[in-house]
């Protein structure tokens, strides 16, 4: 008898292109919201080495992926906030060939080029190895699995957006007292 595969579940908007130019907002959690990216103090973040790492690589993608442009960012104790922007036209259903293999490689092949998917998987691998190579420890789980984005579709979307995620160690802090155990 065969394993059952479990289905991925997508927050992605069913029929848009995710190689669309835009600017997307978007969130990254932790495995099991686990706080490894440092803690809020006095409403301020303080990153730690896990999250200099977040940090550091985020700031790579441009000389990595010419085509993305950074917008603001924030770093929690448990997730990334971000803006970006794709630049790039599509590629309309430009796909790499599909070749044998696990699921992992299957699965990273039917990333479009270009794309939003494609960046943020970029960009955790990135992170990941990082850390790994930190930690020495080749099984270390940074992220969870998925990620939630926004497609902004306004000036005062985008301006909401950044206001919001400027503002996270501040609504952080008053949520969780003034400072983390």
């Amino acid at each position: 008898m065969t394993p059952k595969r479990r289905r991925k579940n997508t927050t992605r908007l069913v029929g848009f292109n995710y190689q669309t130019p835009n600017m997307y907002a978007i969130v990254i959690s932790t495995a099991d919201n686990v706080q490894i990216f440092g803690k809020v103090v006095d409403a301020k973040m303080q990153p730690s080495r896990i999250g200099q790492i977040v940090i550091d690589q985020w700031a790579q993608i441009p000389q990595i992926h010419p085509d993305v442009v950074l917008d603001v960012y924030q770093l929690m104790p448990t997730h990334f906030h971000a803006i970006v922007q794709l630049t790039r036209e599509p590629t309309h259903n430009l796909r790499p060939p599909m070749q044998g293999g696990n699921q992992k490689s299957a699965a990273a092949q039917r990333l479009l080029p270009h794309s939003l998917s494609t960046l943020i998987s970029s960009f955790k691998r990135g992170v990941t190895i990082a850390v790994r190579n930190m930690r020495d420890d080749a099984t270390y789980v940074v992220w969870q699995a998925n990620f939630y984005d926004s497609i902004i579709r306004s000036d005062e979307h985008l301006h909401n957006m950044r206001a919001y995620i400027l503002h996270n160690p501040q609504a952080w802090h008053e949520k969780r007292g003034r400072q983390q155990p």
